[in-house]
């Protein structure tokens, strides 16, 4: 969350916040509830909706 936060304040560095996105999505040491809410938040931010997708397909 930090890093996400500091690309966004750092002239809002889309990509680079997008890229912690996938670092989080990568990340094994993180429990799947905890790295879903958290790409959940992140996602609230950037507007992608990636979570309106879930349980879909």
């Amino acid at each position: 969350m930090e890093r996400f936060g500091q690309a966004l304040d750092d002239g809002l560095d889309t990509p680079r916040a997008v890229q912690t996105l996938d670092e989080l999505f990568q990340n094994n040491d993180l429990p799947d509830g905890r790295r879903f809410e958290t790409a959940v938040l992140l996602d609230r931010v950037l507007g992608l909706e990636l979570a309106r997708d879930v349980g879909r397909y």
